[in-house]
């Protein structure tokens, strides 16, 4: 089920008041990239959410009670969109107004009830964005708590400023005060909204310039506190909330079960369910995009027309589908495409056979995750059964292999399923997917030293105390603990394509901005790590030196670049010859489109050993031109055209013929004009 979130954002004149210096900000913008961000948030987790915009402290009036200086966005409740976000970040501009928060809370409650009316969400929420700067009458604070008892289900949360002295007051050094225990401070249930920053993220310089509460300031935030407790809301500080939204989260999915008997021979089978453990997943192809209404799927319109001057469109049914085979067309009708189609069967898990556990190696496990399969739920019989098959394979150390197909349209996988015990104490097949023989590759390295290089021991002992100082895995009061959590990592890439996303959205045609600074943050290496590996790292400096190799730069010849004589002599013209020969006697039995005159010659050369006469060399040296003359013109093509012509023609004259092609008439030859004799 959905939420109602009402942002109730003040736009008066202590909010919007600039703090000194030159690059001065003030509460109104970060409190406008804070609501930003969470709409951001819940447009790219894909929410079925809907948000609706009070703006109070603004000059004009627009609501249903007619509070003074309180205006509600037209559109009402909508679900997270860019109209929404570019709205919050170009339209909402600060006034001198002053105006009551507590007339905003009313209007937003109104607001909920007469928008909520006849619908049904999991829960109302209304996230103020106020530095309480403005006295306000408490009188009509129980009025509001009674208006948020009828509701049942409201919830109230405040994003205020970071104050200096929070510390004493709340005593937990972050500006957040929890009234019901949750913990991503946006006023959500959480369940799209998980991720956040990392753990050990150094501390970042506030958005909003930190200062002393004012005794308005006090007794609005006591008021509050009173909100906060009767709904069991919260109260977050800006820069603890911006911190939290500038992370992204995809969409999150349920677990499904994959339901599937696990066939042991012809007649025995155990009935087990599927979950997914692990799945590597890429981000989305956004053939289909957030719209209003319903995701509209972008789809390519594609034509064909004839090459002619009416270039008329063909039909679909006058279409033929076949692939290019080298020049040919591999025509294939309807009948070859549905015959090469190949169906796993149906739905299925099928036992080969059991290997030993160490016979499969890390290296054989392909596929994007795996799968963790367990006794079906009320089946008493695929419980015992599926115990008494894994108790089997780990006394006996080994795995299976399975044959598992996921539907009938899917195609059939190999795979191990390794025996294990959960933290439960109940058993549990874990399934990865095996390659197949041309899937796996073997490739040979070096070594990484021999005789001749060989690694002293100091040096040695300084690699093994670096990998010592960076393990993951620290030591707390006895206890371990991990220094880079990736179950709580988020992806940097991901995080990265959706502010690319969004300034393409926001901006479009500009160019894309650089890495955001939270996300380089996330890449950085744990404080813990780098403080105690910079004293080994210098060991290693030392004990490794390096030098700067600059490489003599000798003159560019043909021989140093095509090969020559080692010492740069140039070679005598009948030595050449005698290596050309000896070179060529073994490659050249036809003229070639590579190096056709050297070909043509060498054949002329040696007729005895080639068998070729004038005729057939000058026939191959023809359709070698004839090749070279359909293909792209250029510089280096008319160079080489020219000089195969050059060289049959010369050996036509010196064989004592009248006419450069033998069958050619009156000297012409396919087009080109030639003349006859010499």
């Amino acid at each position: 089920m959905a939420e109602a979130i009402c942002l109730v954002i003040d736009v008066g004149s202590t909010a919007s008041q600039k703090a000194a210096g030159p690059d001065g900000s003030s509460f109104l913008d970060a409190a406008r990239e804070c609501a930003s961000l969470l709409v951001e948030r819940k447009l790219f987790s894909e929410s079925k959410d809907e948000l609706g915009v009070v703006l109070f402290g603004t000059q004009d009036t627009s609501n249903n009670l007619n509070y003074e200086n309180v205006r509600v966005l037209e559109r009402g409740l909508c679900k997270a969109d860019w109209d929404t976000v570019k709205y919050l970040q170009q339209h909402v501009e600060g006034t001198n107004v002053e105006s009551d928060w507590i007339d905003a809370v009313v209007v937003a409650l109104d607001f909920l009830k007469s928008q909520t009316e006849g619908r049904k969400f999991t829960a109302l929420k209304i996230v103020l964005f106020s530095d309480l700067g403005t006295a306000t009458d408490p009188d009509q604070l129980e009025i509001i708590i009674g208006g948020m008892k009828l509701l049942n289900n409201i919830d109230f949360t405040h994003i205020g400023p970071d104050w200096v002295d929070d510390n004493e007051d709340h005593g937990n050094g972050n500006g957040h005060t929890n009234g019901n225990g949750h913990a991503n401070g946006n006023g959500s249930n959480g369940n799209d909204d998980g991720a956040g920053p990392s753990k050990g993220e150094p501390e970042k310089k506030s958005r909003y310039p930190r200062k002393a509460r004012t005794k308005v300031q006090k007794t609005n935030e006591e008021l509050i506190g009173q909100l906060v407790n009767e709904t069991e809301g919260m109260m977050c500080s800006l820069d603890l909330a911006i911190s939290t939204f500038l992370y992204k989260s995809k969409k999150g999915k349920k677990p499904f079960p994959f339901k599937v008997a696990l066939e042991i021979g012809p007649d025995i089978k155990i009935s087990t369910t599927g979950y997914v453990k692990i799945r590597r997943e890429n981000p989305k192809t956004w053939k289909k995009c957030l719209a209003r209404g319903e995701p509209m799927e972008l789809k390519a319109d594609t034509i064909f027309i004839r090459n002619n001057e009416q270039q008329e469109p063909i039909d679909a049914e006058e279409l033929v589908y076949s692939h290019r085979y080298g020049p040919e067309m591999v025509t294939l009708s309807d009948a070859d495409i549905e015959e090469a189609k190949y169906e796993g069967g149906p739905k299925s898990m099928t036992l080969f056979g059991f290997i030993k556990k160490e016979e499969i190696k890390n290296t054989d496990f392909v596929g994007d995750g795996c799968m963790v399969f367990l006794p079906t739920e009320g089946d008493e019989n695929s419980v015992a059964a599926l115990s008494a098959f894994v108790q089997a394979m780990v006394e006996s150390g080994m795995v299976a292999i399975v044959r598992k197909v996921y539907n009938k349209r899917s195609t059939p996988r190999m795979g191990v399923l390794t025996p294990e015990i959960d933290s439960d104490g109940k058993p549990i097949l874990v399934f990865v997917e095996l390659p197949y023989s041309e899937d796996k590759k073997e490739f040979q390295f070096a070594k990484l030293y021999d005789d001749k290089h060989k690694p002293s021991q100091d040096q040695l002992d300084a690699m093994d105390d670096l990998i010592d100082t960076m393990m993951l895995v620290g030591d707390d009061e006895g206890e371990e603990v991990d220094l880079l959590p990736t179950e709580e990592q988020l992806n940097p890439y991901y995080q990265h394509l959706y502010t690319s996303l969004t300034h393409r959205c926001l901006h479009p045609g500009a160019v894309l901005p650089p890495v955001a600074e939270h996300i380089q943050r996330m890449m950085d290496v744990p404080p813990e790590l780098q403080s105690a590996s910079i004293p080994v790292l210098q060991r290693v400096r030392q004990l490794f030196p390096t030098e700067l190799l600059v490489a003599k730069k000798n003159k560019r010849t043909g021989d140093a670049l095509f090969g020559g004589d080692e010492n740069g002599k140039e070679e005598s013209p009948a030595k050449r010859l005698k290596s050309d020969d000896l070179e060529m006697s073994s490659t050249v039995t036809e003229v070639g489109s590579t190096t056709p005159v050297e070909d043509f010659q060498y054949l002329l050369s040696h007729k005895v050993t080639s068998g070729v006469t004038l005729d057939s060399a000058g026939h191959q040296m023809e359709a070698v031109v004839s090749r070279l003359m359909a293909s792209a013109f250029g510089t280096d093509m008319n160079r080489k055209i020219t000089a195969c012509l050059a060289a049959y023609r010369l050996a036509w004259s010196q064989s004592g013929g009248g006419s450069c092609f033998s069958h050619a008439k009156g000297g012409e030859w396919r087009g080109w004009q030639w003349s006859s004799g010499g």
